[in-house]
């Protein structure tokens, strides 16, 4: 979708411009918001942008909300994990982590995502990333 393109191409933008990329990326998807209060993914990606820029209580409340409409969305689960990292809550991170990857999202992708640099030393997030994927459908 839009708004998770967009959110993987600030992450690679050089600091003074990704501000003003996701001043307006949070711009577009608060405009999402309201045309469709209820869009899950829209107050996902403003969790993680808001998260991104220091702005930790509206990523903790979208995120919140994110997680109210679509609890089970793999993409979302790991939203709250960035959110929960960026705010320094190691242990709901990895929990996140874990539920993300339970439904889902690839723990390779995880391992090497940045905004869980600080965690890689943590024993439960290793055992998350490093374990065998379950086959589909099982």
């Amino acid at each position: 979708n839009l708004l998770g393109l967009l959110h993987r191409a600030h992450s690679n933008l050089p600091r003074h411009l990704s501000a003003t990329a996701y001043a307006r990326s949070i711009s577009l998807a608060a405009e999402r918001l309201r045309l469709n209060p209820k869009d899950a993914a829209a107050h996902s990606f403003l969790a993680t942008s808001s998260a991104k820029t220091g702005r930790r209580r509206d990523a903790d409340e979208h995120i919140r909300q994110a997680l109210a409409l679509d609890d089970k969305n793999p993409n979302i689960l790991m939203d709250a994990a960035v959110v929960a990292a960026l705010a320094g809550r190691r242990a709901d991170a990895v929990g996140w982590i874990g539920k993300a990857v339970g439904s889902g999202y690839c723990g390779a992708i995880v391992a090497n995502q940045p905004e869980f640099a600080a965690l890689r030393t943590e024993p439960g997030f290793r055992a998350i990333v490093t374990a065998p994927r379950k086959a589909a459908g099982s």
